[in-house]
Parts: structure tokens; sequence; C-alpha cells
């Protein structure tokens, strides 16, 4: 273990399906974080239930951490301003995923974080907020036409959003192709509606699916741990 990696926070993105950490330059999902919160400062970004969140916390205690910082949606951060009526609603991943936008480049910009969830929020030039939507990622596009119809069985599957068939001829592709090009449609509207306000605005890319999806936007900055950013950018050194 480095000095830099024995004296760093551990970060942590607690998402729907997986948890991302970061210890350092070290990012890595899954396991392992556990023997790492040792004699050291813990910030959190959970988009679970309380009562789960309560449970993490007795972990990292029980693993010896120094302290455990739970990230919240604000009102502004360094000129960067949420657009919510009421800014604690807003989704603390959503919030991070701006904040890490902003600390690389103050400007426009669009915000896509594909996680099991699909996440699009709007910056414009001057640090404001606009809003976003949230739409299904590609496994809950499935599930939900496999669980709520008597036969459009199919396996939950990961695909490339590069160019798909017009049509299908089995179910499996029908869903699964189908689920994709909805996603893909919605992804190049923002794109079209946001280059056409800002044209010299700035795209990322983030979350599992962030890489698959930037074919659509090939000059976009690619993050997958874009959360994990927003957390280093906001409580890191020069975060506070």
């Amino acid at each position: 273990m480095t000095k830099q990696t024995e004296h760093s926070a551990l970060y942590m993105d607690v998402g729907n399906s997986t948890v991302t950490w970061a210890v350092g330059e070290r990012i890595v999902t899954g396991d392992g974080w556990q023997q790492l919160a040792f004699n050291r400062p813990v910030f959190v970004a959970s988009v679970l239930d309380e009562m789960t969140n309560r449970k993490l916390a007795r972990a990292l205690q029980r693993n010896g951490a120094e302290r455990v910082v739970w990230a919240h949606s604000e009102r502004h951060w360094r000129g960067l301003k949420n657009g919510y009526v009421r800014p604690e609603t807003l989704g603390v991943d959503r919030w991070l995923a701006l904040i890490a936008a902003w600390s690389w480049k103050q400007g426009a910009w669009l915000v896509i974080d594909a996680g099991t969830a699909i996440t699009v929020d709007w910056i414009d030039e001057t640090g404001q907020h606009l809003g976003g939507h949230i739409i299904p990622g590609t496994k809950l596009g499935m599930l939900s036409l496999r669980n709520n119809t008597a036969k459009a069985h199919a396996e939950v599957s990961n695909i490339s959003y590069e160019p798909l068939s017009p049509y299908s001829d089995n179910t499996q592709d029908a869903i699964a192709h189908g689920v994709h090009m909805a996603i893909a449609a919605y992804i190049k509207t923002q794109l079209d509606l946001f280059r056409q306000q800002f044209p010299y605005g700035n795209v990322v890319f983030g979350g599992g699916a962030g890489r698959s999806l930037s074919v659509l936007y090939p000059t976009a900055k690619v993050e997958t741990a874009l959360v994990i950013r927003g957390l280093q950018a906001r409580f890191g050194e020069c975060g506070q």
C-alpha cells in the first residue's frame, strides 16, 4: 500500500445494484472497501433507504472508520446552482454528477449517468441546473416487459448501442433491441436539443452503461465513476 493510499479518504457510491468505492486513484466496483475503512474518513453517497444506510454506517464503524460523512444535495456549490424547487429532493447521485462536471469545466453541460436508471441533467453557462429526466435503464426496461407480460420471456442482457437491426426474429432480441433502441432514441433527442440550445456545451456519459452509450456522441467525455468524482470534488482537499 502506497503512502498516498494509506492516508487517503475512502469514497463510496452506493447505488441501487452496486457499490463503487475509491481510495486514492484506485476505483473499484464491488467488495473490498470493508478492509480499507480502518482509520480513514469515509464519504458516502447512497440512494438506498434509511434503514440500509444505518446498517452500512454500523459496518463502517465496526471496521474502524475515522468518521462517516453522508453526502446530501445542496442549494449550491461553487457557482453551481441546484435547479429543484426543493434542492434536498434532488437525488444525491445526480447532484454529485453535476458537481463532477462543473469541477472539470464551468460551462453548459449535459450530464448523462447510465446505471440501473438513466438520469439526464442540464446545466447552463452560468451554472444554473435546469433540471432533467429519469428513465429506466436497460435491465429495468427488459425486466418490466418480462415481468408484466404473459409471454414476453427473455433473459436480461447487455448489448451494444451500435446500430441494431430494425427488426428481430425472436422474443429475446425483440425485447433487448427494442429497449436499447428506445433508450438510444431518447438520448439522441436530448443530445439534439442540448446542441441546439448550447452549441458549445459539454457532454459527459457516466455509469456502467456510459461507455457503450457514448457511441451516440463520440466527442463526449466518458467517466464511468461519475458519482465518485463528484464526491472527490466536493469533499477532497480542495472541495470543502
